[in-house]
């Protein structure tokens, strides 16, 4: 399997058929034609008979390296989504960034899974206390997602 940047990036159907498909506008990319320019950095990881099997996607204008990550539902629970993670946080750590941040959407049906499974690959959230930014339980962060979305960072080493 190969993770490989898109030039260009545009709307096309294996983004339909991947990205489109997660439910609950996750991705907030509802109702675009195909052929549509798309803004930040796209990967997208492809097997060795070229089929694609997921995306990442890497937005860091706002002075933090934010990822999101969609795998084909017929793909997941193959390490396909532990591919695309690694090699987004290879490249954040290419950029000179020491951490990244995933956002779960309280909309994404899948939000707890998705908050058990950043943690289990040491992505942590962290809220506000007494002394500053504090690290909080993967419980914790369960419940927050059910109200707001939330952030989940992890320190690159």
């Amino acid at each position: 399997m190969k993770l490989i940047k898109e030039e260009n990036p545009i709307w096309d159907i294996e983004k339909e058929n991947i990205v489109g498909k997660v439910e609950g506008g996750t991705f907030n990319l509802d109702n675009l034609e195909v052929g549509t320019q798309l803004h930040q950095e796209w990967w997208k990881l492809i097997d060795d008979n070229d089929r694609v099997l997921g995306f990442g996607w890497i937005n860091y204008e706002n002075g933090d390296f934010e990822i999101s990550l969609a795998v084909h539902k017929d793909y997941q629970g193959s390490g396909s989504g532990s591919i695309i993670i690694e090699g987004l946080e290879s490249i954040a750590k290419e950029k000179g960034f020491n951490k990244t941040v995933a956002i779960v959407k309280k909309t994404n049906p899948n939000s707890l899974k998705m908050i058990k499974w950043l943690y289990q690959k040491k992505y942590m959230a962290y809220w506000m206390g007494l002394e500053g930014m504090e690290p909080k339980s993967q419980e914790f962060a369960i419940n927050i997602v059910q109200k707001m979305d939330i952030e989940l960072i992890k320190e690159l080493t």
